[in-house]
């Protein structure tokens, strides 16, 4: 019943899915050069090949001439070149994007007072006994000491 509660409290944040977590980033960046479930991984060192290849994407974000350059002692071709070119350049005008403020018209927004506050104000999604219900319930698996009992009466 504990796991059922636990995934009801936080189905919210379940529904959205979204994560900002760098190794799902990392994660991410390796299944891309792996070639998700199609790459015959047997075959010698190529999964320990592909990874390093991500690493060293993930962390210093021009990948191919940088490798390329450092193994064979030549530059890299022109398509690599204008790839990375086109990479960097792309990323200069999202931040520069990003950067900029944004103004934007509510054309369709209700100006009038906040929701949140007087009497239009949202009721709480738990009821008083279920409240005291889920405090108790997180208090008792805390097992908080004797010390820490005059917290628990002020909260």
């Amino acid at each position: 019943m504990n796991v059922v509660n636990n995934l009801a409290d936080n189905s919210k944040s379940l529904l959205f899915s979204a994560n900002n977590n760098s190794v799902e980033q990392f994660h991410s960046i390796v299944a891309k050069f792996i070639g998700g479930k199609r790459v015959n991984f047997c075959l010698r060192r190529s999964y320990l090949a592909r990874c390093s290849g991500a690493v060293i994407s993930h962390n210093s974000g021009s990948f191919m001439s940088r490798v390329h350059k450092s193994k064979y002692n030549t530059s890299s071709g022109n398509f690599v070149k204008s790839t990375e070119r086109r990479r960097e350049n792309d990323l200069i005008r999202r931040k520069r994007k990003m950067s900029r403020p944004r103004c934007r018209k509510s054309l369709f927004l209700e100006k009038g007072r906040n929701k949140n506050y007087g009497v239009r104000a949202e009721k709480p999604d738990l009821s008083e006994d279920i409240f005291s219900q889920k405090k108790e319930r997180l208090f008792s698996t805390l097992q908080l000491s004797i010390e820490e009992n005059p917290l628990k009466e002020r909260l």
